[in-house]
């Protein structure tokens, strides 16, 4: 079973990171994170060196140059991975059984040392896994942070409370918001919303992401229902977060106040929102009232499902109050 964040190598040699949970038979919904490189690089080591595909990834650039596919239930195109072309599947939640076993530089060393501070602090070890570049041995000490998969909801609650992350701060701060406000290309003063202190922040000076995966998600709660409608601007109130919304894609339900952009007869509507980019969900956690620029479609029943976070337009969520 393949299951968002977990890790493909072809056989060609490239490094796949695996989107979300629904798979068509003879595919898997995966983008690529990195190639094999003829020179020496920053990852990887003799003989087998990589070099990144993009520096950042966002909606947009994620799907460049790679195959992509219609999906009719999803109505979007995404990159995929023929099945038959997969030799490796790397599962995060395997990896720190190696950790435990020997650890081979000062990254791998502090990422098992926040695993076992995690199990002190009541986490079980098969809810977690450590992902990325650790997970894959192709890691840069110097460069490299360290992916934290949760796989529990209950731990992830757990793991919050514990302040064991540091959150990020000053230039560092700073630069996060900068790095993600031109990856996402929306002003700077709306991405101060989007971060959320204790999901990234730091552990004895590298930096931590604690990443909510799902292994037994619902099938159809990503259907998106109708017909294109356009790409709509409105105003949105009463975001409901349900403990499925924390995985991705996160689906929530909303309330739609006023149309700036497309079909009044939604207004007042409830909407089924589909979002593809983490950093907006954050707001819709902590805020009330959000303006929206979403891929719609509306069907026959009058259901209303808007998209958040893909490569075929630019949208976003901006929150109000």
């Amino acid at each position: 079973m393949f299951i968002d964040h977990d890790l493909i190598i072809d056989k060609y040699g490239t490094i796949y990171q695996v989107m979300g949970y629904y798979h068509p038979i003879g595919i898997i919904y995966a983008f690529k994170k990195y190639k094999l490189s003829a020179f020496p690089s920053i990852w990887g080591s003799e003989p087998n060196f990589y070099m990144r595909i993009f520096r950042e990834y966002s909606p947009e650039i994620a799907h460049k140059g790679f195959k992509t596919i219609y999906d009719p239930n999803l109505k979007t195109f995404l990159p995929y991975v023929n099945f038959i072309d997969i030799k490796f599947h790397i599962d995060p939640g395997k990896s720190i059984e190696r950790l435990l076993r020997k650890t081979r530089d000062s990254l791998e060393k502090t990422a098992l040392e926040l695993i076992l501070k995690l199990e002190e602090n009541g986490i079980k070890l098969d809810s977690i896994g450590i992902g990325g570049s650790i997970a894959l041995g192709i890691h840069n000490p110097n460069v490299s942070d360290i992916d934290v998969i949760i796989y529990d909801s209950k731990s992830l609650k757990v793991i919050e409370q514990s302040n064991i992350i540091e959150p990020y701060k000053n230039n560092e701060l700073e630069n996060w918001f900068i790095k993600n406000s031109v990856r996402l290309s929306v002003p700077v003063k709306y991405i101060y919303d989007s971060y959320e202190p204790k999901r990234r922040g730091k552990y004895k000076g590298y930096d931590v992401s604690l990443i909510p995966v799902n292994r037994n998600m619902p099938e159809g709660i990503f259907k998106v229902d109708g017909k294109y409608a356009g790409i709509f601007d409105f105003i949105a109130e009463s975001a409901k977060i349900s403990e499925l919304s924390y995985f991705y894609p996160h689906v929530v339900d909303l309330t739609i106040k006023k149309v700036i952009k497309g079909s009044k007869s939604i207004e007042g509507k409830n909407c089924k929102l589909i979002v593809y980019e983490s950093l907006f969900f954050n707001i819709l956690k902590k805020f009330n009232l959000f303006k929206i620029r979403a891929k719609t479609y509306i069907s026959k029943k009058e259901n209303i499902t808007a998209i958040v976070g893909i490569r075929e337009a630019h949208t976003y969520i901006y929150k109000l109050k």
